[in-house]
This record gives structure tokens, C-alpha cells and sequence, in this order.
């Protein structure tokens, strides 16, 4: 395949049409599962509608990775390729009603697209497998990256009996090499085979902790499953596109004396536990690296007493002042994102707007506002909680990035900044990481930087932030 199909509105980048070449070529030789593996903004979006377009398909599903990208992709598939595409939204019965009746309209050629979160659920899962599709698209296919989840075993389902099939992504290693699996099961299960445990001995060293408890020490047989992944599939990075530079700053801020009393406490409790454990379990360390990491943003976790239930109180305000200070230093008319993990980040990102004068808007589990704010024509402050508005929005209008806290993950946090440095973006950007002073901020910072996920393994070390001493404890993983 060489010549870009007609019906398009733009001409293609030199990427874009080799990447159409190369996955077009694959499906003509009877390759049908493929993937595009493609950093934001290089477009790999305008690839997967000329594929449909070329191959004439007449039913397509696409899955988007967040409910916020459905309506975008309805939009880009009609004035981008002049293809009717059906957004499925509201709750999942209407989506599957909706979807029973516009299928068998008079429509000759129809795609339907949905979001991960809701295309498994009933009665959406029977609307989608009892009907033909020529093609499902996964778009930010690292969401069903675990074998396990409902989401990628109905991928799996619906992979066996859809005759063409494209991922998406521009992290297939979302954490480790490992997270392929799931992707590929949905592609083509022949590639890695249908069996997790036998495809992780394949590629990744094990020592067996006790029966069923396994730890990841390393990996192994690397070129063979390079060359497996990439036989199918199609890379382009960022490098392609002329963005401008991305400055990281730290500001240090010193937690209060009750914060840091209950920080020291609580370390102290984690290198015992581990001293006393030899070996950690990931859920445990996890666990008690989100609590250190609750108190740098200012809160504690506690059971309350009469109710038995989990609440958190509030014991430090140094990231908010922080915060306060440098949205005072920015330029007022200059709008700004703020990304924190926890309800709380967001919390101090709204009253630090207000207390600076500035209008603010939000992206979470709650709100989604990011359409709003980038219609806004003030220095306004978008707060987004890091995995409800780390994929799928385009927040080119800012230059000036916050992280208050982070997820464990690193393709959450490179996708986070991401969202700001693609095509759209004309100016330098500035990226601000604003740390507690010798805490585990400094750690999952230093960690995240390295391109490593703090649940891949665990370095633990004294987290002073002049201590470079420090050994590597491993994380087991249950099967």
C-alpha cells in the first residue's frame, strides 16, 4: 500500500504514511492484528482512519482509552476522513441500546466508539459480541496491558472473532516488558501464546518466594521478544515532530514538625518491617509508600476509632504555600496545570487558585472541565488528578506545568507532561516538581526520571536525599 487514501482532509506526514504503509502491507499479507505504537501528537489517530478507509470496512468499533477522547474521536473520524462514527455515551444501558439500534440502520459504513472502562460492562459486552465487526481499534491499548482484568479478557473475546485489529499506544511498556502480553493477546494470540504464566517464565527470570508468590528478578530472551513485537508492529517517537525544549525545576519545600514527627514514624516502621520481612510484598510496600507519600501532600491516614473507617486529616500546608507562592511568581495571564494524585492535591490546587485571583477548573473523577479551560481566556488553573486526566486531552494551551505528587507508574507520569509538549505547542515548557525537602518525593521523582515504575522494583534507601546508599529489595508478584 502506497497511495493515501482519497476522502481525507490532510496529506500525511512522512511518518504517518509509512506507518500506513507498513501496517496496510501487514494486513494484505494476512497479518490481520497489528499495532501502532506512536508518541502523542505524531498522529497515529489519522493512520488508523486511513487504514479504515482503505480497506473499505463497513462496521468498525473503536475503544478509546478515557471517556473524554469518545466525542473526540467522533468528531476527528467526520472531519478528518468524512466517516460516520456513532459516540456510545450516558450509562451503559443506553450505550447498548444506542448501539442495537444505529447498527442495523440504513448506514452503509458505521463505527461506533466507546471508552476501556465501560465496553466490558453489561449490557454493553453481549450489544458489542453479538454483532459483526470488520475492525476493533483500541486506542491507549496500555489499558488492557493485565491479563487478568475484565477489560483485556473481553478484548481477548472480541479479538477472536474480529477478522482485523489495530492497538494503539505510544507506551506498549506502560510499566515493564512484560505489559505486552495483554496487547497482544487481543491482536493475535498466537504471537505469545494464551498463557500468561508460561509467556512470563519465556521472557522474565523468577524466584519462587512460596508456592504461588513469584518475584521478577530480571528479564530474559530480550531479542527474541523484540523481534516478536515489533514483526507487527510500527514505532514512531516523538523525535519526529519539531516541539520546543521541556524544562524540569524543583522547588523543595520543608514539611512542618507534626508532619515530619509522623513521616519519621512511619519510615522508621517501613525499614523495620522490611529489615524484619527479607522479602517485601509489592501490595505491602506499596501500601505504606502511598501512606509516606499522603503525608508530603499534607495529610495522615488513620482508622477512626468509632466509625472503624478510613479518614484522613489534614497536618501540613508547605505544598500549598508553595503552590501559592509560585502561581504569585508566574505571569497572571499565563494559564497553568497542576497534576496531584490525591483529592486532597486538588483541593489546595482550587484554593490556591483562589487565593491568587485566578479562575479554576478541573479534571478528575468528579469533573471534567478541560474543554472549559481550554476555551478560557485567563491565566486559569486546570487541576487534573493524575489517572483521570493523564490520557486523551490535549493541554497544549499552558506552558507552565505543577506536579504536586505522583502516581507509581511512569507511563502515567510521562503521559501527564505529554499532554502539554505535543503539535500545538509553540513555547518552551516548564515543568515544576514541587518536593518535600528529604522525603520519598525525591525517590519516586529520581525513579520516574530513570524511566523505571516504582511497582517494577522497589529501591529501597534511606530517603534523605544526600544518601546515595541504598540496596535493591524486590517486590514479589502474585501469579
Amino acid at each position: 500500500m502506497t497511495d493515501w487514501p482519497g476522502g481525507m482532509t490532510r496529506e500525511p506526514w512522512r511518518h504517518q504514511q509509512a506507518a500506513y504503509d507498513f501496517l496496510g502491507g501487514k494486513w494484505f499479507e494476512g497479518e490481520t492484528g497489528v499495532a501502532l505504537f506512536s508518541d502523542m501528537g505524531t498522529g497515529k489517530s489519522l493512520v488508523a482512519l486511513a487504514l479504515w478507509k482503505a480497506y473499505g470496512f463497513r462496521r468498525v468499533l473503536i475503544v478509546s482509552g478515557t471517556k473524554a477522547m469518545v466525542q473526540e474521536w467522533a468528531d476527528m473520524a467526520r472531519d478528518e476522513a468524512a466517516l460516520p462514527v456513532v459516540p456510545l455515551t450516558g450509562p451503559v444501558p443506553k450505550r447498548a441500546d444506542t448501539l442495537a439500534m444505529r447498527y442495523d440502520g440504513p448506514d452503509a459504513t458505521l463505527g461506533f466508539v466507546t471508552n476501556v472502562e465501560s465496553y466490558w460492562r453489561e449490557p454493553l459486552s453481549s450489544a458489542i459480541l453479538t454483532r459483526h465487526w470488520d475492525c476493533v481499534i483500541f486506542d491507549e491499548s496500555q489499558k488492557i496491558k493485565s491479563p487478568g482484568s475484565r477489560a483485556s479478557r473481553f478484548a481477548f473475546r472480541l479479538g477472536l472473532q474480529t477478522p482485523y485489529r489495530l492497538i494503539m499506544t505510544g507506551t506498549p511498556m506502560h510499566d515493564k516488558p512484560l505489559d505486552v502480553y495483554g496487547q497482544y493477546r487481543f491482536i493475535n494470540p498466537l504471537i505469545f501464546g494464551t498463557s500468561y504464566n508460561r509467556f512470563r517464565s519465556r521472557y522474565a527470570d523468577l524466584f519462587q518466594i512460596k508456592p504461588g508468590i513469584f518475584k521478577v528478578t530480571g528479564y530474559k530472551n530480550e531479542d527474541e521478544l523484540n523481534a516478536k513485537i515489533y514483526d507487527v508492529a510500527f514505532r514512531v517517537d516523538d523525535d519526529v515532530l519539531d516541539l520546543p525544549p521541556v524544562h524540569h525545576i524543583e522547588r523543595r519545600v520543608q514539611l512542618g514538625k507534626e508532619a515530619r514527627g509522623h513521616y519519621q514514624r512511619l519510615k522508621d516502621d517501613f525499614v523495620t518491617t522490611i529489615q524484619g520481612m527479607g522479602i517485601l510484598i509489592a501490595s505491602n510496600a506499596l501500601s505504606k509508600l502511598l501512606r509516606l507519600q499522603q503525608i508530603t501532600s499534607g495529610i495522615l491516614a488513620y482508622t477512626d476509632d468509632e466509625t472503624d473507617e478510613q479518614a484522613t486529616t489534614v497536618i501540613d500546608r508547605a505544598k500549598y504555600e508553595s503552590l501559592v507562592d509560585l502561581l504569585d511568581e508566574l505571569p497572571d495571564s499565563e494559564p497553568v496545570v497542576v497534576f496531584g494524585r490525591f483529592s486532597h492535591d486538588l483541593k489546595n490546587v482550587k484554593a490556591a487558585a483562589e487565593a491568587t485571583g485566578r479562575a479554576y477548573f478541573e479534571q478528575s473523577g468528579q469533573r471534567a472541565q478541560w474543554q472549559l479551560w481550554r476555551e478560557d481566556q485567563t491565566g486559569a488553573v486546570l487541576g487534573v488528578q493524575s489517572q483521570s486526566g493523564n490520557a486523551g486531552i490535549n493541554l497544549t494551551r499552558a506552558r507552565y506545568a505543577v506536579f504536586l505528587s505522583y502516581t507509581f507508574s511512569y507511563g502515567d507520569y510521562r503521559q501527564a507532561f505529554k499532554r502539554l509538549n505535543r503539535p500545538g505547542q509553540r513555547e518552551t515548557l516548564f515543568v515544576y516538581h514541587i518536593n518535600a525537602d528529604q522525603t520519598v518525593d525525591g525517590y519516586i521523582r529520581r525513579t520516574l526520571a530513570t524511566k523505571q515504575s516504582i511497582t517494577t522494583e522497589l529501591l529501597l534507601r534511606d530517603f534523605d536525599n544526600g544518601n546515595r546508599q541504598g540496596r535493591f529489595l524486590p517486590i514479589a508478584a502474585a501469579v
